[in-house]
């Protein structure tokens, strides 16, 4: 069921690495999530120690097994999309002002988005079909940041309400200041503390790019004044 929409990326792993021959020799692995992930698991369990390769594989795999279980079935979207279009009306108030009017009121992290730290550029690769895209992206290890949002629409096509948006270092930490309610005070003088040896001239440079981001942040409604 859709193991090529929700696992494609592991599927171009397990093919890069030359192991997908032993799961397509039983068509219903590959045409059933339960099975094609029990197999994987088998697989992982039994290898992953002796072949540290396998690392790419085991992240990608979480990464995608954790979007494909955070699907929101079809029934509860509308709380979704509710909850959307009340945070967007609220959204439009803030942005239509000044920023510094909500200093001290408090924020929060959309409770529908989670945050990812990865190993690898997975998004590089998202549409990649040849194997020196893997092995770039594979050589390439470092530190990059993505989250998934549960949305309010569901995608026929992709067959899935989660969208998959990288995001810089910055605004993943800045994101991470929000997941108890702090106010936009707060948040900014967390971020200044990162940056203490810097001149006069570049803090106010630094305030400017934060104050950016959290606009950012609003207007994507990764953040929502907590009330």
């Amino acid at each position: 069921m859709h193991i090529t929409l929700h696992f494609r990326r592991t599927i171009d792993i397990l093919k890069h690495l030359d192991l997908y021959s032993s799961f397509i020799q039983n068509k219903r692995i590959v045409q059933s999530t339960i099975l094609f992930q029990n197999e994987m698991n088998k697989l992982l369990n039994a290898t992953y120690d002796e072949n540290k390769k396998l690392s790419p594989l085991l992240e990608i795999y979480s990464i995608e097994k954790e979007k494909f279980q955070s699907i929101t079935q079809k029934q509860t979207l509308k709380e979704v999309l509710n909850w959307e279009i009340k945070i967007c009306m609220e959204r439009e108030h803030i942005l239509n002002g000044q920023l510094n009017d909500y200093f001290n009121d408090k924020f929060k992290i959309n409770p529908h988005l989670q945050l990812y730290q990865s190993y690898w550029n997975w998004n590089d690769i998202f549409f990649s079909k040849t194997r020196k895209d893997y092995s770039e992206t594979i050589k390439s290890k470092g530190d990059f940041f993505f989250i998934f949002q549960k949305t309010g629409s569901f995608d026929e096509i992709l067959k899935s309400n989660i969208i998959e948006t990288y995001i810089s270092e910055y605004e993943y930490f800045i994101l991470s200041l929000f997941e108890t309610p702090t106010t936009l005070k707060s948040a900014i003088r967390r971020f200044q503390r990162e940056f203490e040896n810097i001149s006069e001239e570049d803090k106010d440079s630094l305030n400017q790019i934060i104050i950016i981001l959290l606009k950012k942040l609003v207007f994507q409604t990764f953040i929502y004044r907590f009330l």
